[in-house]
């Protein structure tokens, strides 16, 4: 018995949303600013020793900070935003414990 073709695999769907040239400017300007904020509080943990939930914490920063650069070259500027969003509340997390 001859195995059938498997179909032709069909297009995955456009995933990121569409933005109007003021919501893209929007989320540009947030992403920007929550990563710069994000690796700036990163850094103030460099020469620190570090409990175990500090570096888990700076690796997920690191983490999402990475995800956030990949999406906006992806230009997917709702999904950088997110990302970034996430890296800032967490920098801010990781700044209050020092």
């Amino acid at each position: 018995e001859a195995a059938e073709p498997a179909p032709p695999k069909p297009k995955p769907p456009q995933i990121s949303p569409q933005l109007s040239a003021k919501e893209l400017e929007t989320a540009k300007t947030k992403t920007t600013s929550s990563i710069t904020t994000a690796e700036k509080n990163l850094h103030q943990a460099d020469g620190k020793q570090l409990n175990a939930a500090q570096k888990d914490l700076t690796e997920k920063i690191s983490g999402f900070v990475n995800q956030a650069h990949v999406a906006i070259r992806a230009d997917d500027w709702l999904r950088a935003q997110n990302l970034a969003e996430k890296a800032r509340v967490l920098s801010i997390e990781l700044v209050k414990s020092f």
